[in-house]
């Protein structure tokens, strides 16, 4: 059964209001519903308010009233995050804190992460699209420093403009899942992150991290698609990395997927994940057939094109010093 909680927010401003209700929403269970409201409702679960207007004799009738609970909202960066008697710190790094203290004050059963974010289930189209979205804000320049955000709290800062990313700390097995959200993240919160933690890059960091993430909706892509592949991913090593580089280099030229995974003798399922996450990641587009420049030879070119691949691969691992 779905509980719904009437939530309002009052005193800060709209970019932040947006970037709060957003983590508000990750901070409850998938089955419990958010309606904001304003503060003249006559029922308000949680009442969020800005510390400058606590004390004002509006809010404190509101309190009084019409509010089950409420929490004083405190810029406070160094404790973001942070619930302390009736205080809340923002803006948030963390929603652990968050979580505990809607439980006692608000739930009644145990939290489960939110993997479908108002309890509705989703398609493989609006998930991936939910994802999308993130991924676009990533490569969006203009958009400076952003959180990267799931149902755990804070997963890195990027910033969009030279392509790097901090992550936090022991995030070396991080893995996106449908939870996964961003928002806009200050100056001042940028500098301190980057005074703690190490600069990646961010293409490199993505394609890793999403090549383990399981629970992270990908792009639908078919067979009979032909993709041009732009930039380069950067392989781990193991079993996978051949292959991956051969399909790469099959893709630089623009290629059909199904016709790359015959020409190689690998399983259409690696190649549609390649793309996939290729498309995600910005890293090429699809393109139409007479844009394609490699083509499965025919049997009596099959050795002089494969002759070609390996010649390209023996000058590719002496640039790499492999």
């Amino acid at each position: 059964m779905n509980q719904v909680l009437n939530i309002a927010i009052f005193g800060l401003s709209l970019k932040v209001l947006d970037q709060m209700k957003k983590q508000i929403l990750l901070a409850v269970p998938a089955h419990v519903q958010i309606k904001w409201v304003n503060i003249a409702e006559q029922k308000i679960d949680l009442l969020l308010v800005n510390d400058m207007f606590f004390s004002s004799d509006n809010i404190q009738r509101i309190i009084q009233q019409h509010a089950r609970a409420y929490l004083r909202l405190i810029k406070q960066a160094e404790n973001a995050g942070l619930v302390e008697d009736d205080r809340l710190a923002y803006p948030f790094t963390r929603l652990d804190s968050l979580t505990e203290w809607m439980q006692e004050q608000l739930l009644d059963y145990a939290y489960e992460p939110p993997y479908q974010a108002l309890g509705a289930p989703f398609s493989a189209v609006a998930r991936y699209a939910a994802a999308d979205d993130v991924f676009n804000e990533m490569f969006t320049p203009r958009n400076g420093y952003i959180q990267l955000l799931d149902s755990r709290g804070f997963v890195a800062l990027v910033d969009t403009m030279t392509e790097r990313v901090w992550v936090k700390q022991d995030g070396s097995g991080i893995t996106f899942n449908e939870t996964l959200t961003q928002t806009y993240a200050t100056n001042q919160f940028a500098q301190d992150i980057a005074k703690e933690l190490s600069a990646q890059d961010l293409r490199v960091w993505l394609w890793r991290t999403v090549n383990r993430s399981n629970g992270l909706a990908l792009p639908e892509v078919k067979g009979n698609q032909y993709f041009k592949l732009q930039i380069w991913p950067q392989f781990e090593k193991g079993f996978e990395r051949r292959n991956l580089l051969k399909a790469a280099a099959c893709f630089a030229q623009g290629a059909q997927l199904k016709a790359v995974a015959a020409h190689l003798a690998i399983s259409p399922e690696m190649v549609e994940k390649f793309v996939a996450m290729a498309v995600l990641l910005r890293l090429g587009q699809f393109i139409e057939e007479s844009e394609a420049g490699f083509a499965a030879p025919e049997t009596g070119q099959a050795s002089g094109q494969m002759q070609m691949l390996r010649g390209f691969f023996g000058k590719l691992r002496k640039k790499l010093g492999l």
